[in-house]
């Protein structure tokens, strides 16, 4: 996004998560800040996540929010994935710090379960947003008013996305999407559970959001190459058979298999049987590795 508004390589930072955690140092953030005043840079926006897609990471807002206020720095809070969360209680309290941000994009077709595609920006002042995309033409004096829509983005036409997200919390009542963010919560943690009870598997990345990580590591195994290349397997044949869909992706440089259980019609029975399907997929591959 950061290339497509405008900016090169030399102005975007891409700032190292601590291995330990996935989350951004705080200190370190504060070192590469100092970094960039000492070569002649102004570190004038910080992104940080609220929960990422790859494994539901989510940093420390609090203390993130607090050094941007000390350093007149703009927080945006990357919250496609995880934002919405904040609607039940956990996810509330993993997402302490939030509020302080001042933008956040979030995604209704993920924890709304909204068709694709549906994506919503907050901010803290709309005067900034207004200003930043106002346009001022011959051809639009006669429809402008008090609001415009296209004042607040880039498009000058504006499809009425909302009206999906707007039905759906109308009909059902933010209780039910409360339940069902919390059941995928719940679904992750159980993942988790059977899979750190099966021999020859680890898990990678902890439930964290919905989401959690683990791979397949056999004893004997010769390469990490190796290794990526039995996971990529089970989950390719998994996926070929109609199973289930586990994606693969890479977590610290290693290929892992990646559950999301956000899908509110999913149940403890059908993670128990993907899991069990898993390993006996991770024993027929053996053969070879």
């Amino acid at each position: 996004m950061l290339r497509h508004l405008g900016f090169d390589s030399r102005q975007i930072r891409v700032a190292p998560a601590d291995p330990a955690t996935d989350r951004l140092p705080v200190e370190g953030l504060r070192a590469l800040m100092d970094a960039d005043l000492r070569d002649g840079y102004i570190p004038f926006c910080l992104v940080a996540n609220a929960g990422t897609t790859n494994t539901g990471a989510m940093d420390p807002l609090p203390e993130i929010a607090a050094l941007c206020k000390e350093r007149g720095a703009w927080l945006h809070v990357d919250g496609a994935y995880g934002a919405l969360a904040v609607m039940c209680d956990e996810g509330r309290a993993a997402l302490r710090g939030m509020e302080l941000a001042d933008s956040i994009t979030m995604d209704p077709h993920k924890w709304l379960f909204q068709p694709y595609a549906s994506s919503c920006l907050l901010v803290r002042d709309p005067k900034t947003l207004a200003s930043a995309f106002r346009i001022a033409a011959d051809y639009l004096q006669d429809a402008e008013g008090d609001w415009n829509l296209w004042d607040y983005g880039p498009e000058l036409t504006r499809p009425f996305r909302a009206l999906k997200v707007w039905l759906s919390l109308e009909i059902f009542g933010a209780a039910a999407f409360r339940e069902a963010i919390a059941h995928g919560f719940e679904l992750a943690r159980r993942t988790e559970a059977k899979v750190a009870r099966m021999a020859g598997w680890r898990v990678v990345t902890p439930a964290r959001m919905g989401i959690v990580t683990f791979r397949h590591e056999p004893a004997g195994a010769a390469t990490t190459a190796a290794l990526d290349e039995h996971n990529t397997t089970i989950a390719a044949e998994c996926l070929w058979r109609g199973f289930a869909f586990p994606a693969t992706t890479r977590v610290r440089g290693q290929l892992a298999l990646r559950m999301c259980t956000i899908n509110p019609r999913r149940t403890e029975a059908d993670i128990a049987a993907t899991v069990r399907h898993l390993g006996q997929l991770a024993s027929e591959i053996l053969v070879g590795i």
